[in-house]
C-alpha cells in the first residue's frame, strides 16, 4: 500500500493517539475476543522455504497461507469479481476459522463513487457469499477526492449497505478528520454500526482517529521494512488491543503491509507474540520453516 508512505520517517511521531470514544452496539463477555492477522496477498514467492514448504507450487500457496495466517485482505476482487467456482475453490483450501475480507469493487467506490450503485453492491455481496462461513467483513477504500461535498451520498450508501453485511470503510480526504465534520461522520458510523478503518501509516497520522463504532475493528498497518519503529508500534498496538478486549471489542482484523511483502511474516509473528502476552491469549504464531527470527537480530 503506497498511500501515506514517506521516504523519510525520522520526524514522524508514531505514538498511538488516545482512544476518543467507544460507541459499541453490544458489550461482550471478557474472553470472547479473536485476533485475525493477515497480509494483502498470498502469492509471494519469497515465502517459499520460509513459511511455505520448499518447492511449493503456486496453486498451493493459498492452502499454506491459510495454515500460517487466519485472514486475508482480499484486494484482487477490487479489480474484478472471480467466477463462483474460483471463490468456492479458494474457500475449500482454508479451514473453518479462516476469514476472507474482500475489498469492494472499484466500480462502486471509485467509478460510481457510491452513486446509484445499489444493484452493483448487491451483486458484489451475492458473489462474496460464495465464501460461506469463511466470509469476514467487506471493506471499502474511498479516494482522497471523496470529501465533505459527498457526505449526503455517503449517508445514502451507508443506509442501504449497512444492513446487508458487516462493512468497513476507509476515508482518505483529510477534511473527514477535522471538526465539526468528524462528529457527524462518526455519529453516522455509530448509528449504522459500520466499522471505521484505522490506518496506521507514516504520512497520515490523522487516520488513526481512534473512534470505535463496532465490536469488530479493522487496522491497516503500513510498516517500513522492519525498521525498529515497526516493532515499537506493535508493542503499543498489543497493549491497546488488550485494553479494547476489556472494553468489549469482539474481533480485531490486523492487515499488515510492507514495502517488501517478504517481511510480513516476521512482523505478524511479533504482533501475535506481543498480543498473547498483553491479552493472556494463545493465538497461534507464524511457523518459520528455516529458523524463527530472534529479537536481538531484528534491529
Amino acid at each position: 500500500m503506497k498511500f501515506g508512505k514517506l521516504s523519510d520517517i525520522s520526524k514522524v511521531d508514531f505514538a498511538l493517539p488516545k482512544d476518543r470514544s467507544f460507541d459499541l452496539p453490544v458489550q461482550r463477555e471478557d474472553g470472547d475476543f479473536k485476533l485475525y492477522v493477515g497480509a494483502p496477498s498470498w502469492g509471494n514467492r519469497s515465502w517459499v522455504g520460509k513459511v511455505y514448504p520448499a518447492k511449493c507450487t503456486q496453486r498451493l500457496y493459498l492452502q499454506h497461507y491459510a495454515k500460517q495466517f487466519n485472514t486475508i485482505e482480499l484486494n484482487s476482487v477490487y479489480y474484478g469479481t472471480p467466477k463462483a467456482e474460483t471463490i468456492a475453490k479458494w474457500s475449500s483450501m482454508c479451514g473453518p476459522e479462516f476469514r476472507f475480507s474482500p475489498k469492494v469493487s472499484q466500480y462502486i467506490s471509485h467509478q460510481k463513487k457510491l452513486k446509484d450503485c445499489e444493484d452493483a453492491y448487491r451483486k458484489f455481496l451475492d458473489a462474496m457469499a460464495g465464501f460461506g462461513a469463511n466470509l469476514g467483513p467487506c471493506f471499502m477504500t474511498l479516494p482522497e477526492s471523496f470529501g465533505l461535498s459527498q457526505f449526503e451520498k455517503l449517508q445514502d450508501f451507508v443506509k442501504m449497505a449497512a444492513p446487508m453485511w458487516p462493512l468497513a470503510i476507509e476515508l482518505r480526504a483529510e477534511e473527514w478528520f477535522q471538526e465539526p465534520l468528524r462528529k457527524s461522520l462518526f455519529a453516522l458510523f455509530a448509528q449504522y454500526h459500520l466499522i471505521p478503518i484505522l490506518t496506521d501509516v507514516s504520512g497520515r497520522r490523522d487516520m488513526l482517529h481512534m473512534r470505535l463504532t463496532n465490536s469488530t475493528v479493522i487496522v491497516r498497518f503500513v510498516g517500513n521494512e522492519l525498521h525498529e519503529t515497526d516493532y515499537s508500534r506493535m508493542d503499543e498496538w498489543a497493549e491497546r488491543l488488550a485494553k479494547w478486549k476489556q472494553k468489549g471489542i469482539k474481533a480485531v482484523y490486523f492487515f499488515l503491509h510492507q514495502p517488501e511483502e517478504t517481511l510480513v511474516p516476521e512482523l505478524a509473528n511479533y504482533l501475535i507474540e506481543k498480543t498473547n502476552l498483553a491479552c493472556g491469549s494463545n493465538f497461534p504464531q507464524i511457523r518459520f520453516l528455516d529458523k524463527a527470527p530472534e529479537q536481538g537480530t531484528l534491529f
